[in-house]
């Protein structure tokens, strides 16, 4: 018999609330067998990056561009630097986790291959799950949704402050179906509910899928983005083998860079590197990242 807990903040012996049990039926409804996990993992967007003025630097994750308005948008933004390669900053935060999560899903994941500014990630730990799943997070259905605005970690950047503060001034979240049975996420996204997928390949390593169209459209089992989720941290603030990995990304030189490159992030010159290796330099870590960190419903962290 499978042990079915109420994803709730405390366990109710009364059994799953009717808006649990219809986010459980809707997350049935969708259809969880158009697609199946691609046989290998193949990031694309790495072969054919394109890029409106990339002879500004602001896609590089190591860009000083306008850095000396980053004191004021890291103000606006709540956001405080940290080492992306230090682990203990996030020790506080998963001393915390949403009670409800099943442990093997908590911890903190690095996105990698995401050309987003986005790094690090307490994912699953804070996020609020509603439906009806067990302990083990290997059964059951529902709906997830994650806030864009705690417990981040941004590249520091101009364009990491910019996500950092569109996410505060927002308040946006990242929501969609799960199921846990088959370990498959939906992300709703501008294209659809059905565009983006995320599959579990172990409880460590999800890949995250970005289709070219919805089920059932022409074009909906190619795909031009993948990414993977992978857990660098576990739920007791203990790296993963995954974590020497990132901290070997983070410390790499920023590759490809043309003569007076960063120095001068608005050089024309940065129009000579190819799209391709434009992209191999937005998926390195920066290893100065800007968190906002929070532990709890109302509690901030602070960085040691």
């Amino acid at each position: 018999m499978v042990d079915i807990v109420a994803p709730n903040k405390e366990r109710i012996s009364r059994g799953f609330s009717d808006e649990e049990l219809k986010k459980s039926e809707d997350a049935k409804a969708f259809n969880w067998n158009a697609r199946t996990v691609p046989t290998e993992y193949d990031p694309v967007q790495l072969n054919d990056m394109q890029l409106d003025y990339s002879f500004i630097d602001w896609w590089n994750t190591r860009s000083p561009l306008f850095c000396c308005c980053f004191p004021v948008i890291g103000c606006l933004s709540s956001s405080k630097s940290a080492d992306g390669t230090d682990p203990t900053v996030w020790n506080e935060v998963l001393e915390n986790p949403n009670p409800k999560i099943p442990p093997s899903m908590q911890g903190v994941y690095w996105l990698k291959d995401n050309h987003a500014h986005e790094q690090l990630v307490s994912i699953f730990s804070h996020a609020d799950l509603t439906g009806t799943f067990n302990e083990d997070g290997t059964d059951g259905y529902g709906e997830w949704e994650r806030s864009l605005e705690y417990n981040w970690s941004r590249d520091k950047t101009c364009f990491g402050y910019i996500l950092a503060f569109a996410a505060k001034r927002t308040k946006n979240t990242v929501k969609g179906d799960m199921n846990l049975k088959d370990g498959i996420l939906t992300v709703h996204s501008g294209r659809g509910k059905d565009t983006q997928i995320v599959y579990r390949i172990n409880d460590d390593e999800w890949w995250k899928v970005h289709y070219l169209a919805g089920i059932g459209q022409e074009g909906d089992q190619e795909y031009d983005f993948m990414y993977k989720w992978l857990k660098v941290i576990d739920k007791d603030g203990n790296t993963t083998k995954h974590w020497d990995e990132y901290v070997e990304w983070s410390n790499k030189p920023t590759p490809h860079l043309k003569c007076c490159a960063p120095y001068f992030p608005c050089w024309p010159g940065m129009s000579c590197i190819s799209p391709k290796k434009i992209a191999e330099i937005m998926v390195l870590p920066n290893k100065k990242q800007i968190v906002r960190l929070k532990n709890g419903e109302d509690d901030q962290v602070g960085i040691a």
